[in-house]
């Protein structure tokens, strides 16, 4: 059956269908391309219309501007049932049934929240649980701006959602009569197209992928950013790096009229945390540069989970869903649950190190069993929000034979890590300064000196060479006034893959209960580091204490050691002198006696 002999049957039993519900009516006509021969049947149709129109001078659409703050007029839009159970539908497509049953549903509360939100402020971000109505209210939300204000619309995404919405918006546009057309025919049917096309009172539509370079120099658009994230970002972080990149040189470039983000959290430190933190950073910026300009630089977030309550006995879309079905996706991967559902983002567990292996201690053993301190230097070369950080960790090294075990044991008692410039600079946002990667490595070293006495604990820097940790090392033994710990630097030039050198280093000493972490540190990036290591993003944190304990391990022996044994050998010698003597005293209480014995014989 052809699409034309399709939709002339389905219309005999109901005249009054649109186009819309005749394709929808045979379920084989939803290819792409017998969509297609629809759009040419469709259009084909346009020109007799368009005839018609132009004879008879009868207008196509008449431009109707709708109150701010009115809402009811987007219910009867989109369609609801009223509190008595009456169906009343709209014109906007998708219509709002359930998928999985048919059965129509009407927009729901927290939907037409959306749609206010959306409304009245200029950059959103929606952060929705999955298969909640989040991209459908952007299609209704498209629509009806479109029709009541005009808008010049441009829709971004890198999933295959960009097909549906294409369908649903030009669906809606050509079932309302409302696509424009130009003086010839032709020219329109060749204009529109489901991904871009234009309306009769002057409001167009694109679709693009996010990474589409066409979008440069779209200005004065509303700009809707659906599923940005593409899949495998999280084990690929050059995909991310690449979307950042989009948003830095071209989106937050466009003169935009209004922004709404629409998405879920994916994973910790994810494309949508990147934005946040970019709109947090410029926002202050635009506060103390120029006030005037900071309304563009403010986010307005809607965060939602499928519950109403922190016990989770309420659903915030009973009529799609039940607790047992959250239950059972909790139950079949919780980590992801957490994520796109909870919009709460859980470390990935990285499988060296859970954290029960994590041996704490509440402070530190007496001074006299200490004999080598680390401070170890990871260096990061930016200060950007994507960037490594820079990781300084201070370990203490234990004689472990003066507490009756041998070898050495390890306390991890300090720990920087940041993305912190090689030098302290002004903050010229903040008026306030950012302290650098020397003046934090100098701080640490005199508050080691503080602690341990030279004399009592020998100190030392090591500092990575393979990420540019030589331009440490230039500046302070050039500074050396000032940098005092540049006399104590110990150069080391990795040469074994990192994963298998921390693995080499601390996997066991950590599980063994021979590295030591002082409690101060349960809540530090450090921890949140080692047990998502070697699957999470960052790792500083684990290299630089893995190459401080390496280093302790390397050292040999120490200035107290060389005290203590030194006093030992002292106090032995002081023994022998001592026993000499008393055998000295002795032999001679011995020589009397036998002289004057003898003496007596003789007299």
């Amino acid at each position: 059956m052809t699409i034309q002999k399709a939709v002339s049957v389905y219309r005999v039993d109901h005249p009054q269908a649109s186009l819309t519900d005749a394709i929808r009516s045979f379920p084989k006509f939803k290819s792409s391309s017998v969509k297609s021969a629809f759009y040419r049947h469709a259009k084909r149709k346009a020109e007799e219309l368009l005839k018609q129109q132009v004879a008879t001078g009868k207008k196509k659409y008449d431009f109707v501007i709708i109150p701010k703050k009115n809402w009811q007029p987007f219910r009867e839009f989109v369609g609801y049932i009223d509190e008595a159970g009456t169906i009343h539908k709209g014109e906007a497509v998708p219509e709002p049934i359930d998928q999985d049953t048919g059965e129509y549903k009407g927009i729901l509360w927290y939907q037409e929240e959306g749609f206010q939100i959306i409304e009245l402020n200029e950059n959103i971000l929606i952060l929705w649980p999955r298969g909640h109505g989040k991209t459908w209210l952007l299609a209704w939300y498209i629509e009806w701006n479109m029709k009541h204000s005009a808008y010049k619309c441009m829709y971004l995404s890198i999933t295959d959602v960009i097909n549906d919405v294409a369908d649903w918006v030009f669906l809606w546009a050509w079932d309302n009569n409302l696509l424009a057309e130009g003086d010839l025919v032709e020219k329109a049917i060749r204009r529109n197209t489901p991904k871009t096309f234009n309306l009769v009172n002057g409001s167009k539509f694109k679709i693009y992928s996010v990474m589409d370079k066409a979008i440069r120099g779209k200005h004065d658009y509303v700009i809707f950013m659906d599923d940005v994230i593409e899949e495998g970002s999280e084990t690929h972080p050059s995909r991310q790096r690449e979307l950042e990149r989009r948003w830095d040189s071209t989106l937050s470039k466009i003169r935009r009229s209004k922004l709404v983000i629409v998405n879920t959290r994916v994973y910790e430190g994810d494309f949508i945390q990147y934005l946040v933190d970019q709109f947090d950073r410029k926002h202050e910026i635009m506060k103390t540069r120029r006030p005037e300009k900071a309304h563009l630089w403010s986010l307005t977030i809607d965060v939602r989970t499928p519950y109403l309550d922190e016990e989770q006995t309420k659903l915030l879309a009973p009529e799609l869903y039940t607790l047992e079905h959250f239950e059972a996706m909790k139950a079949e991967n919780i980590r992801t649950f957490y994520s796109e559902m909870m919009q709460d983002p859980r470390p990935q567990i990285g499988g060296m190190w859970e954290e029960s292996d994590i041996h704490y201690v509440n402070s530190w053993i007496d001074f006299r069993y200490y004999d080598r301190c680390a401070i170890a230097v990871d260096f990061a070369w930016s200060e950007k929000e994507t960037s490594n950080y820079t990781a300084i960790i201070t370990l203490l090294r234990v004689e472990a034979s003066l507490i009756g075990q041998l070898g050495y044991k390890y306390l991890v008692i300090w720990e920087i890590i940041a993305r912190m410039p090689v030098r302290t600079v002004l903050d010229h946002n903040t008026n306030e300064e950012k302290e650098g990667i020397l003046e934090s490595i100098q701080r640490t070293f005199e508050l080691a000196q503080a602690y341990f006495p030279e004399h009592m604990v020998s100190i030392l820097v090591p500092v990575e060479m393979n990420s540019g940790g030589k331009i440490i090392v230039d500046q302070a033994r050039r500074e050396m006034d000032i940098f005092t710990f540049a006399e104590y630097i110990v150069e080391v030039n990795h040469r074994k893959d990192k994963v298998k050198r921390i693995e080499a280093e601390s996997e066991q000493p950590v599980k063994n209960g021979t590295m030591s972490f002082l409690k101060g540190l349960k809540d530090g990036l450090l921890i949140d580091q080692m047990l998502v290591f070697p699957k999470g993003k960052f790792d500083d944190g684990p290299d630089a204490m893995s190459m401080g304990k390496n280093e302790l391990t390397k050292a040999g022996i120490s200035v107290s050691e060389i005290n203590r044994m030194t006093a030992i050998l002292k106090e032995r010698r002081e023994k022998e002198i001592m026993a000499d003597n008393v055998n000295a005293m002795g032999l001679q209480e011995t020589l009397d006696f036998k002289y004057n014995r003898k003496r007596k014989a003789m007299f």
